[in-house]
């Protein structure tokens, strides 16, 4: 059993101000806390998946550093480890772009105080259980994977967003990058019809601009897509956006950056354990921050799934 802290550092994330943090801030608070650690690079997508796979067993304190997509592929790794481990301890450093978790969790912007957090965690021996999913889908070669998501993962025009936010710079932060990918996907995008299935219950054929299955409040870099969910309840918040229009959604936006738009029209919430989507039309996911696919998806809550370091719950 590894009693040292295992770091998984995405130096990438936030266009490479993850690394540059790490080197001038963490790494020196690390030094004068006298925190015993070891330190796991990542070299692309997916690493932080496999190191996580190898690390959980026989690590007890892993501690992802990165945005919302190297926590997704901490938690994917363990996941896929296979085996339930109820001795180790996770822990967000989040230096991302989005950063959208972390705003769910209550954790302090500053990465010091989280780490602050987390090592008041380790001494005292706490921490907390959080509900992680999981989901099955198609990715862009027609493979059906499985993945882990920790956050939210939505289909419709959020993958469109992804899509767009991903393949182009993040210089100007989260806020912003997701704000401008929306308004330009808001031009072109064309609903979808899509079948739901929320655990028993038939939801029928719908046509949506977006579907949120939400484990978490925030993405998009701070819309409070789901205000009433909970990493803690075993449940997910189904938050359907309806048929809008552009313009409809162009003035339904700042009322979800500020959680109120549940009771705008075209906007229905369900609250549910495993919920099936499938369409004829292609429509893409966005898990985390990440499009890595397409549907048909079905996503399952998995309660109590990790145990987290530095949160401070609740959360309400």
């Amino acid at each position: 059993m590894k009693r040292a802290t295992q770091f998984i550092v995405n130096p990438r994330a936030s266009n490479g101000n993850c690394g540059k943090i790490w080197e001038k801030r963490i790494l020196p608070e690390l030094e004068s806390m006298g925190m015993s650690h070891d330190v796991h690079v990542t070299e692309g997508p997916g690493h932080a998946v496999e190191i996580a796979r190898d690390l959980y067993g026989t690590a007890t304190k892993i501690i992802s550093v990165g945005g919302d997509g190297t926590h997704n592929e901490a938690v994917c790794g363990y996941a896929l480890a296979g085996v339930p481990n109820d001795k180790t301890r996770v822990g967000f450093l989040t230096l991302g772009t989005g950063g959208d978790f972390r705003k769910t969790l209550r954790l302090p912007p500053d990465p010091l105080f989280q780490l602050e957090n987390i090592a008041e965690d380790i001494r005292k021996g706490r921490s907390h259980p959080i509900d992680i999913g999981k989901m099955t889908f198609v990715d862009h070669a027609g493979n059906d994977v499985e993945r882990a998501f920790l956050n939210i993962a939505s289909f419709g025009i959020g993958g469109e967003v992804d899509d767009r936010v991903n393949r182009t710079t993040k210089l100007f932060g989260g806020f912003t990058s997701f704000l401008i990918g929306s308004l330009r996907a808001a031009v072109t995008y064309k609903n979808k019809t899509v079948r739901l299935k929320l655990d028993r219950k038939n939801l029928g054929e719908v046509t949506v601009l977006n579907v949120a299955v939400a484990n978490g409040r925030f993405f998009g870099g701070g819309m409070q897509v789901a205000p009433d969910a909970h990493p803690d309840d075993g449940l997910f918040d189904v938050v359907i956006i309806g048929d809008l229009s552009a313009r409809e959604l162009v003035r339904l936006t700042p009322t979800i950056y500020m959680g109120r738009h549940l009771d705008q029209e075209k906007v229905v919430v369900h609250k549910g354990r495993k919920l099936v989507a499938e369409s004829d039309d292609i429509v893409l996911l966005d898990v985390d921050g990440e499009a890595p696919g397409r549907l048909p998806a079905t996503f399952e809550v998995v309660p109590e799934a990790v145990r987290v370091l530095g949160v401070r719950f609740p959360t309400d």
